[in-house]
């Protein structure tokens, strides 16, 4: 039989690990806060528990794919928490985006328990953990690491070991600068396409042939273009906190950042404005409101 797996978030990227590790004939027994996504998930096999403790209690490997900092330390803290339920030889995997710091703290408290801890974000959004196309960067020990591969390869891509713990969230940190850049270029973009009546069909193969290309220009510029703006899971108000973390990044390596701010801004408005539960291609309400 497959290894069981611990499994905490069941989010938009979670429930979507959840259902491959399922598929891939590994028994999964996990925790959710709220108790509609549970019932979503009992139907695709997965076994809930009632306290994440008792998920911890359960498995060998335990993967979360939590929102932030004070969801970490709620699940993984306090006495029903992960922490309390784990022992010698277990693996927790964290996959969500937060401070390298707190990634740090974790693997301390865990260590101290006989087990390891990885931080592994990843990116590639909703639609990569659909399709099990998502790669993770990990912190940590290498040799952790490696002992989980087989168990990475029914739910992610690749998995690139970065250096110790906390190494995994300060390259996706860059990696989450470079996506918010990215995003707002391309519905700046789209906002001067629409003014000069180019259309989409017209632009977009150019634009990706060549050097302005990127993953965030196929995604969004499509999207603003066709004001189609409904949320698939990549919602404007779920950067902004990661975007916090960016901001510590910079000020933490003593960089003053001339580009980032002004798009930080553009997600801050866009949430002030009302937008903040759509797809980022909303952003381009933001240059109506200009008179663009």
């Amino acid at each position: 039989m497959s290894e069981a797996v611990g499994l905490v978030g069941l989010g938009a990227m979670g429930a979507r690990m959840a259902r491959r590790l399922v598929a891939a004939g590994h028994p999964v027994t996990a925790w959710a806060r709220d108790p509609a996504r549970a019932a979503l998930l009992a139907g695709d096999g997965v076994v809930f528990v009632a306290t994440p403790r008792d998920v911890a209690e359960g498995c060998s490997t335990v993967v979360g794919c939590l929102l932030d900092d004070e969801a970490i330390r709620s699940v993984y803290g306090g006495g029903d928490g992960l922490i309390a339920g784990a022992g010698p030889g277990q693996v927790f995997v964290e996959h969500g985006t937060f401070s390298p710091d707190l990634a740090r703290e974790l693997s301390a408290l865990l260590s101290a328990a006989g087990a390891a801890f990885i931080d592994a974000p990843v990116t590639g959004g909703p639609e990569g953990a659909e399709a099990g196309t998502l790669v993770a960067m990990a912190g940590g020990d290498r040799h952790t690491v490696d002992s989980r591969r087989t168990l990475f390869a029914d739910y992610l891509a690749s998995v690139h070991h970065i250096g110790a713990s906390g190494s995994g969230l300060r390259l996706k940190l860059v990696n989450q600068l470079l996506v918010s850049v990215h995003m707002a270029g391309a519905v700046e973009a789209a906002a001067l396409l629409r003014s000069e009546s180019i259309p989409l069909d017209a632009a977009l193969p150019v634009l990706m042939g060549g050097w302005a290309a990127s993953a965030m220009l196929e995604r969004e510029l499509p999207r603003a273009m066709r004001e189609d703006f409904a949320s698939t899971g990549a919602a404007i108000q779920g950067l902004v906190p990661v975007q916090d973390l960016v901001a510590r990044q910079f000020e933490s390596a003593g960089i003053s950042s001339r580009v980032f701010p002004a798009v930080r801004e553009m997600f801050r408005d866009a949430v002030a404005c009302g937008f903040g539960a759509d797809d980022p291609a909303r952003l381009l309400d933001l240059y109506r409101r200009d008179g663009s």
